[in-house]
């Protein structure tokens, strides 16, 4: 009882993170969706759930900003750069308190690493990027690259071609190779052109 009462919560605080101003943006749902089926194609049921989670209040960190975090994944002002890059620790920070885990908080806190190194907060690389941090990077990529092209007019087509240009930069080939050769279908991105 008291898990369903604390899952139900997170539930309801990630879609009052992504309500501006009477739009739905929900943006962290179709994160945590994607980060859910990327993780039953990697067989990682234990942690499927938790990385749903993950991927629904990866953005916590960016509450109070003026806007929604998503519209300035392309061109932030300077004046909020500093606010932006600490995100991933103010979620963290604030994770520690909900009673989810350690783990969603750390996946949170490096969900902005790059498999190339060139992320924040720490500039890991490669394999120091831990995997679930890496599905939260690529589920958060997509849909930013999804919502900025507008739902039709980008094809599935298109987001393998996007994939190509991430692959090995911001999270390892093998996962790119995972999200559209066993994830992401026709009738998946429908239902993210739904959401």
């Amino acid at each position: 009882m008291k898990t369903e009462i604390i899952m139900d919560s997170v539930k309801v605080l990630s879609t009052i993170l992504d309500i501006e101003e009477d739009t739905k943006l929900l943006h962290g749902t179709r994160v945590g969706v994607v980060c859910a089926w990327i993780a039953e194609a990697l067989g990682l049921v234990a942690q499927q759930r938790w990385l749903y989670y993950s991927g629904l209040l990866h953005d916590i960190g960016a509450v109070g900003l003026p806007d929604h975090i998503t519209h300035y994944a392309w061109h932030a002002p300077s004046e909020l750069q500093s606010e932006i890059r600490a995100h991933p620790l103010k979620g963290m920070k604030l994770l520690t308190k909900i009673p989810l885990g350690t783990q969603v908080a750390e996946w949170v806190y490096l969900h902005h690493e790059r498999y190339d190194g060139r992320g924040y907060p720490l500039g890991l690389a490669e394999e120091d990027v831990p995997l679930q941090a890496q599905i939260i990077r690529i589920a958060d990529s997509l849909d930013l690259v999804i919502r900025s092209h507008g739902t039709n007019l980008l094809s599935l087509e298109l987001l393998k071609e996007w994939g190509r240009t991430v692959s090995g930069r911001e999270v390892s080939p093998a996962l790119v190779q995972v999200l559209f050769d066993e994830v992401l279908n026709e009738e998946r991105y429908q239902v993210l052109m739904l959401v």
